[in-house]
């Protein structure tokens, strides 16, 4: 009789006659048949395994649906390979929907392509020094116990950890492992840890990473030595993004494959997928700011911001065309409404509630947010003068620029005035005192005079508000560098 679990063609293991097993029977082989329904035995297991290391001499690696028994007997082992046998996988190792009922180790290579799809680890599972060289996929799976990934490399895009299930827990531990990983749409705690690990092809996007401990990881660096997350990567233009040990081929290629398997064809960064990448960079900001390490908190902060400032670049907002040619017909319409009103009264009110209403429905439709551009403005500027509060260097040549700069501006103006009397000294002492407080203008009668003439009395109302904010920045620049 044929096994009853779909498409297996094994023979079913029948009425068990033996006095361990009672006359148990089981209608499906002896890979399907659940171990808990009738009393299994260490001599059923020897079988097992003898079966499963003659499929892999045959490369025979279709282990889907299997239910995998562990020893009675403590500290014994079993394992896939004969004592001589190459401990590689050649072929395709579909474990897809198997079950471990019983501690596993994998310490072996898989050549070809790993599923692990929907495969259920009821205890402990260890995968030590695993190569998998191309596709390899856990999504779905459920781990309990401990779970160790040790000095494993993943050579090909996977199908990643997304949507797995963590009954019974313990500890997920990847370890001194690297290679194109995705842990998308999960709540990563604090039982799990990466260390010694390289984060610089890992996905982490829409998963919530605040508790989870990051120790010794490595990151891609970008242009300013700051960490950058391959989910920036993926959506960005590799050219906008100049990342050390990271060359633009490879960009390029994750890039496409990112394409071919997500979007399906080109299309251009919208602002949502910023705001999702600069969610990820919050959350790694916070997370290393919890654990003290206030450096790697301030690179991840830097990344918040220029996310922030990209998202905002790309938010819908209404047409250039739209406006010109809303605000196009209102001129024209202000410029002859005497003469409309005369003739037309009923008309112009018509225009004038038609203009009203669809302003009202262009500016809820497109998003038209002055606060946005505001906002963009602001950080544009926080980006130039001090890189987010990251370049106290930066921000102090601004000043320095800007008392010059305004400096000189006022000594012109006042030559082209025939104000003779002031030096280039007095100006330069003028131009500081002005920019930095507590700091007195030591000629108190000429101050006086200055201030008695408007345009300088405005430009330097103006310099205040602008050397001030850049001395703030500067302070907070240095504050952030001390704190690290």
């Amino acid at each position: 009789m044929k096994c009853l679990n779909d498409g297996c063609q094994e023979i079913a293991l029948g009425t068990i006659n033996d006095d361990s097993a009672g006359g148990a029977e089981c209608n499906e082989c002896i890979f399907h048949c659940d171990k808990n329904h009738f009393l299994w035995t260490e001599c059923h297991t020897e079988e097992f395994w003898a079966e499963i290391r003659k499929k892999t001499k045959e490369e025979n690696l279709n282990f889907a649906g299997f239910i995998f028994p562990g020893s009675p007997k403590k500290n014994r082992s079993y394992n896939f390979f004969d004592e001589n046998h190459l401990r590689e996988f050649t072929t395709k190792a579909d474990f897809q929907d198997a079950t471990f009922t019983a501690p596993i180790t994998f310490d072996f290579i898989f050549r070809d392509d790993a599923n692990f799809f929907n495969t259920s680890f009821n205890h402990n599972v260890y995968f030590l020094g695993c190569t998998f060289q191309k596709w390899s996929c856990f999504a779905g799976t459920t781990f309990s116990g401990i779970v160790l990934f040790e000095n494993c490399n993943f050579n090909h895009s996977t199908g990643g950890f997304s949507s797995i299930k963590i009954e019974n827990l313990k500890q997920f531990i990847f370890r001194n492992c690297k290679g194109s990983i995705g842990f998308t749409g999960l709540t990563l705690d604090e039982r799990f840890e990466f260390k010694n690990t390289d984060l610089g092809k890992m996905s982490f996007l829409g998963s919530n990473i605040y508790s989870a401990n990051f120790n010794e990881c490595s990151f891609l660096l970008g242009e300013n030595k700051q960490k950058v997350l391959y989910d920036e990567v993926l959506i960005r233009n590799p050219i906008d993004i100049k990342i050390k040990k990271y060359t633009f081929k490879e960009a390029i290629k994750d890039r496409i494959n990112y394409i071919k398997k997500t979007l399906k064809k080109e299309v251009p960064p919208t602002a949502k997928n910023f705001e999702e990448v600069e969610n990820l960079y919050r959350q790694f900001k916070k997370n290393f700011d919890t654990k003290k390490d206030f450096h790697t908190a301030d690179e991840f902060y830097v990344g918040e911001m220029e996310m922030m400032r990209q998202k905002l670049k790309r938010e819908e907002l209404i047409s250039f065309s739209s406006l010109f040619i809303i605000s196009s017909l209102i001129a024209a319409i202000l410029i002859n409404i005497n003469d409309i009103w005369n003739a037309y009264p009923f008309v112009l009110v018509s225009i004038i509630l038609i203009f009203t209403g669809l302003f009202i429905a262009l500016f809820l439709s497109y998003k038209l947010r002055l606060s946005n551009i505001g906002r963009l403005i602001i950080l544009n500027l926080y980006e130039n003068i001090s890189h987010y509060n990251h370049s106290p260097i930066r921000a102090l040549s601004v000043l320095i620029l800007l008392i010059i700069g305004v400096g000189a501006w006022q000594y012109v103006f006042l030559n082209i005035n025939f104000i003779n009397n002031v030096s280039i000294e007095n100006i330069v002492e003028f131009s500081t005192t002005n920019s930095i407080p507590f700091l007195e203008f030591t000629n108190q009668s000429l101050k006086t005079e200055l201030m008695n003439i408007d345009v300088i009395k405005y430009s330097v109302f103006i310099q205040k508000i602008t050397t001030g904010s850049v001395l703030l920045l500067f302070a907070l620049s240095l504050r952030r560098k001390f704190r690290r």
